[in-house]
């Protein structure tokens, strides 16, 4: 695995969720595929899994759910 993919991956996440949980995301990562570059799928899921933390991140502070539901419009 590529750490110009790890870190393209990783953008997709909010910065706290990075600081909090990147490590063990990449080191799963490592684990699971080691040299191997990461499936399509798995990329995809990665992206998705990031842009809904963004979306948790966007409800957590946000005062009304209209910016919530577009976001959530625009994932699935």
């Amino acid at each position: 695995m590529k750490p110009r993919d790890v870190s393209a991956i990783l953008r997709w996440y909010p910065a706290a969720w990075r600081r909090r949980y990147g490590e063990e995301l990449i080191a799963m990562l490592d684990d699971t595929y080691g040299d191997d570059t990461l499936p399509p799928r798995v990329r995809m899921s990665l992206c998705r899994s990031g842009l809904i933390e963004r979306i948790r991140l966007l409800r957590k502070y946000s005062g009304t759910y209209v910016g919530y539901s577009i976001a959530c419009a625009v994932v699935w």
